[in-house]
């Protein structure tokens, strides 16, 4: 017979400390889970990053001066 063993009071630790373990390790391996879908993204998105930063920069510099010319400050 498989039946879970419990003191002769059935006291609810006994049930519970599994319970809780196992809940324990289902976060932990939903946590490490998250963790390496996020570096194994994290690089794809940096270089997205970095190319906007860079455009930003180009654009910035390009029609900065002319929008100073239009605007008669320079």
């Amino acid at each position: 017979m498989s039946h879970l063993q419990a003191s002769s009071d059935f006291s609810i630790l006994d049930f519970d400390i599994p319970f809780s373990t196992i809940f324990v390790i289902a976060e932990v391996t939903e946590l490490l889970t998250m963790i390496v879908v996020m570096v194994s993204v994290t690089w794809q998105v940096l270089i997205v990053a970095v190319l906007a930063m860079v455009a930003t920069k180009y654009i910035q510099v390009l029609f900065f001066p002319s929008h100073a010319q239009m605007d008669g400050t320079k």
